[in-house]
């Protein structure tokens, strides 16, 4: 048995710079390689004694490890100088300890599993043998060391390599990003945006579950977008075929700049051998539709007409005798419905009209 005594506390801190900056992370292969970082990240220890009563708890809280390692957290708590009163001898004791980084973000935590009770010897009470035995591990969310790091999220890949999922781990900033030890078993992709305070190079840093430090892939990459149912082209003739399959297709709108006074040609047909009869012509920042009929060209390249251009851009919309080409069905979808509409409220389907049909109309329109 041993009696209520005061130990000397005798440490030395010794400091390591172990981050995760521009490097890899092998900590991240397993939970005992993450509980490894852990010990070796644990700058400070706390330790308790509790008693039921108020006034009795005996804390010590802050001390540098004497090393950085498990060895050294062992020995920091137990060279503490720590002493408790107790009032009420029947009452349980209970102890607990915890490590922490440079930052105070706790890594290891445990306390004891069952209470502690005196032991009447007779003339005085005494500890129970084996008393003050606890057991740390590390807390869920250990912090990991990344200089700069503001935000992070760890995206969960399924047995293909694919993202299944994302995770945002909460609580980043100061440097810290705080990973769930559990992780360590899947397969993941860790993304940290890190912040340079001098001014240095920030921006997102990416690691494997092997802990390899990710190097994305730079790729210039030109696009190449269209619009549906629009050609545009500059300075040529107007020669378009329009697809058909049983007459059904999307009209075509073409788009002609041009730079200097010229005569253009202008001829649609559909991929089905069906010759457009007229189109009606506009010239961009003017409202006036232009209606123009077509003829057969003299040098029996087919049907359609001359187009007298201006510098410009002109809009020709191509008009088709009937059955020869009809718009596919578009049916209108209220919005936020399936049809990725912007906007609420009441809605109503409106009146289409297909605009083929009404090149009267559309020739006196403003």
């Amino acid at each position: 048995m041993k009696r209520l005594i005061a130990i000397t506390l005798i440490t030395a801190a010794v400091g390591l710079n172990l981050n995760a900056l521009g490097q890899d992370m092998p900590w991240l292969t397993s939970k005992a390689a993450f509980r490894t970082y852990c010990e070796e990240q644990s700058a400070y220890v706390d330790a308790n004694i509790s008693t039921s009563l108020p006034g009795g708890n005996n804390t010590s809280a802050w001390v540098p490890v004497s090393e950085q390692s498990a060895a050294g957290i062992i020995a920091t708590i137990k060279a503490m100088n720590l002493a408790v009163d107790v009032a009420n001898p029947k009452d349980p004791l209970w102890t607990s300890g915890a490590s922490f980084n440079t930052n105070g973000y706790v890594l290891l935590s445990g306390s004891s599993q069952s209470p502690y009770y005196l032991v009447n010897a007779g003339i005085e009470y005494v500890l129970p043998d084996g008393y003050g035995k606890f057991e740390m591990e590390m807390v869920d969310s250990p912090a990991i060391a990344i200089p700069g790091a503001e935000y992070a999220t760890v995206y969960i890949l399924d047995a293909n390599g694919k993202t299944e999922l994302s995770y945002s781990l909460e609580g980043t900033g100061n440097g810290q990003v705080p990973f769930p030890w559990r992780l360590t078993s899947t397969n993941f992709i860790l993304s940290v945006y890190t912040n340079s305070a001098t001014g240095g190079p920030g921006g997102w840093l990416f690691w494997n579950s092997g802990g390899k430090q990710i190097h994305p892939q730079h790729f210039n990459a030109p696009l190449s977008p269209t619009i549906k149912g629009t050609v545009t082209m500059t300075n040529t003739n107007v020669l378009v075929a329009v697809t058909t399959t049983k007459g059904v297709g999307t009209n075509i709108t073409a788009e002609l700049k041009v730079t200097t006074n010229q005569w253009s040609k202008v001829m649609f047909w559909t991929t089905e051998g069906k010759w457009f009869n007229g189109a009606l012509v506009r010239k961009a920042g003017t409202s006036l539709w232009q209606p123009y009929p077509v003829g057969a060209f003299t040098d029996g390249s087919g049907v359609g007409f001359y187009l007298p251009a201006q510098a410009g851009i002109y809009y020709i919309i191509p008009t088709w005798n009937t059955g020869d080409l009809v718009e596919p069905a578009d049916p209108w979808v209220p919005p936020y419905y399936g049809g990725g509409g912007v906007g609420m409220g009441t809605a109503t389907s409106p009146t289409v009209t297909n605009i083929a049909d009404r090149s009267e109309e559309s020739a006196t329109a403003q």
